[in-house]
């Protein structure tokens, strides 16, 4: 008898994103397929279809947008999803499952088919790629917490391209720092300022984000209000922080980072 594949949809909490999981348990390849649901007929959002085999992995969104994943297995595993897989493990070897996430249906397959966990060979229009944790970018300057913060290392950093431009990111046990450029595009929202540890003035916009993955600020001046939606693979309640530094805008998002403390970790922000 072959590996044990399995397929299982489950839902996130608030029935956010529903996802249909296989799983290749003796090699630990995988295959995730997201609906997002819940977000109104205003913003439909195509299901993604991530696959990791082993090697790399590919995210197809719809038929235009692919994904390109590259980088060590750990890393490419945990970028294309290996805590949504780890719900599916649990329920495999009988270990609790995370809070919020609930199993609805589970079966065991005898037999995949051989392009089950292939990926994608199509041109990509994006890629994330693994770098050394405080490298200098390449597309433009970035900002970390340094190679230190609060007693942790960072786990992995990368940069990404795609339509947006380049994005550098660097993970911390409790916090993502994501530096891109704004476009343009932020939210015109109350904030408070601060100065980055390099002296660079910026302003902190705290956005509380629900486990549906949406959220909004508020502007005092005019009294509008901008919505602001997360879609992620793990996207969980919680706090999303814009620390906005000209037309630098990064991203702080984890469980360290709350309504409180997201001005303290602004200010820790160094260039890389």
């Amino acid at each position: 008898m072959g590996p044990a594949q399995c397929g299982s949809p489950f839902l996130t909490p608030g029935h956010h994103a529903i996802r249909t999981v296989w799983l290749d348990a003796a090699t630990g390849r995988f295959r995730v397929r997201t609906v997002f649901r819940d977000i109104g007929p205003a913003t439909p959002v195509p299901a993604p279809v991530t696959v990791f085999d082993g090697r790399v992995a590919t995210q197809q969104v719809g038929r235009t947008r692919l994904i390109r994943i590259t980088g060590s297995r750990r890393f490419v595993a945990d970028r294309a999803g290996a805590d949504v897989v780890a719900s599916l493990r649990a329920r495999l070897t009988g270990s609790a499952l995370p809070e919020g996430v609930t199993v609805t249906r589970f079966r065991r397959l005898r037999h995949a088919g051989t392009g089950l966990f292939r990926t994608s060979t199509g041109t990509a229009t994006g890629t994330i790629r693994q770098v050394a944790a405080g490298r200098p970018a390449t597309g433009g300057s970035a900002y970390w917490l340094g190679s230190t913060w609060r007693g942790t290392t960072p786990g992995s950093a990368s940069e990404s391209t795609g339509d947006a431009g380049t994005t550098y990111d660097t993970q911390y046990p409790d916090v993502d720092v994501t530096v891109e450029r704004s476009r343009g595009a932020m939210p015109g929202c109350d904030g408070t300022p601060v100065r980055l540890a390099d002296g660079t003035a910026a302003t902190v916009v705290v956005i509380p984000i629900n486990a549906q993955g949406t959220g909004q600020c508020s502007s005092s001046s005019d009294g509008s209000t901008t919505g602001v939606m997360v879609l992620s693979e793990n996207t969980a309640a919680g706090t999303l922080a814009y620390v906005v530094a000209g037309d630098t805008v990064i991203s702080l998002l984890g469980r360290a980072v709350t309504p409180t403390s997201a001005a303290a970790i602004a200010r820790a922000l160094r260039p890389v």
